[in-house]
């Protein structure tokens, strides 16, 4: 209860808002993902919810994941570590990567370097056409190159 009693008194009149259990917001998740913008929950709940995002989205392996404070901000894969294919050379590295262009992204938001958004751009891009054109992609999104082979891929649309 205090949580959602907290969440309520930062955000009423703030911001729209609508309170559910998370049983009702996984169900939501996968009959209309469009209906959420932002998801504010505890940290096991938000493990679970995002997991489930990302395999809508595709797969696990696209998920970046940004803390964004005032002071500091932490930026990183949702998946974790991925034991289970450690040092087998076929983790999908797209969300590690999406993760750095969000960081890049709040850099140039902190000091308006253009060197930060322009770097932001670049990476964005060279995934974007990547995907686009179907080419070197693991095996989580129906691939069968290893993860080196993406990253090279990736590499060529650096601009």
């Amino acid at each position: 209860g205090l949580f959602a009693r907290v969440c309520r008194e930062i955000l009423k009149g703030k911001v729209e808002f609508e309170e559910m259990y998370v049983d009702a917001a996984a169900a939501n998740l996968v009959r209309d993902p469009t209906r959420f913008d932002v998801i504010v929950t505890t940290n096991v709940y938000g493990d679970i919810l995002s997991d489930e995002a990302s395999q809508i989205a595709g797969s696990l392996g696209l998920a970046p994941s940004a803390n964004i404070g005032d002071e500091k901000s932490m930026f990183e894969p949702v998946h974790g570590a991925a034991f289970d294919i450690a040092g087998r050379g076929i983790v999908n590295p797209t969300a590690f990567l999406l993760s750095i262009s969000m960081m890049l992204y709040q850099l140039y938001e902190k000091s308006k370097n253009v060197a930060y958004m322009s770097a932001h751009k670049s990476l964005e891009n060279a995934i974007s056409e990547v995907y686009k054109r179907g080419i070197k992609l693991t095996q989580d999104v129906g691939g069968n190159a290893k993860s080196s082979e993406f990253i090279d891929e990736i590499y060529k649309y650096i601009q």
